[in-house]
């Protein structure tokens, strides 16, 4: 239930940020919400900018041809490139703290109001 919640709080903290798609949420669908990934603008930059604030986000995701296993593979799959490059997962366990959820929800928010 705490993982909902989060994924609930960071949903409605970035609704209105028009550089971040969120996950889609319903109702009537039980999520194990395990992860947090939005699409994204300046993923990376954000991903580093989270990084100099102490906090934790990657890129969970990629695409299954730019796996070492499937290198032998040329694959050009542009809008898969595309998506992904916009991919970041947040920090959602349940042992965050709500101070720990308000930074991240703070410092997204800035880095995006800063562009």
């Amino acid at each position: 239930e705490k993982r909902r919640n989060i994924f609930k709080k960071y949903n409605e903290a970035f609704k209105d940020v028009k550089e971040i798609k969120i996950p889609i949420w319903e109702n009537d669908i039980k999520s194990s919400c395990h992860n947090y990934v939005a699409k994204v603008e300046n993923r990376d930059k954000l991903i580093e900018y989270l990084a100099k604030n102490d906090i934790s986000s990657g890129v969970h995701y990629k695409p299954l041809y730019l796996h070492p296993v499937y290198k032998h593979i040329k694959a050009e799959c542009p809008i898969t490139d595309n998506v992904w490059k916009k991919l970041i997962l947040l920090p959602l366990y349940p042992d965050m703290s709500n101070e720990e959820i308000e930074k991240v929800i703070n410092f997204v928010k800035k880095f995006y109001s800063n562009k």
